[in-house]
């Protein structure tokens, strides 16, 4: 199961699944937090 890095995503304090939408970048796939709205690199998330 992935995480939002983000500590201030509410998927931290909520008891909901965490879900990303994933978007192609020109060198790099990012997802991006349904909650949060943010967007991280695949490497980031996971690492988390």
């Amino acid at each position: 199961m992935l995480v939002c890095p983000n500590s201030n995503c509410i998927s931290h304090a909520e008891p909901v699944s965490s879900s990303f939408a994933v978007k192609k970048r020109a060198d790099d796939i990012a997802l991006k937090c349904k909650y949060c709205e943010k967007e991280f690199s695949h490497y980031v998330v996971l690492a988390n």
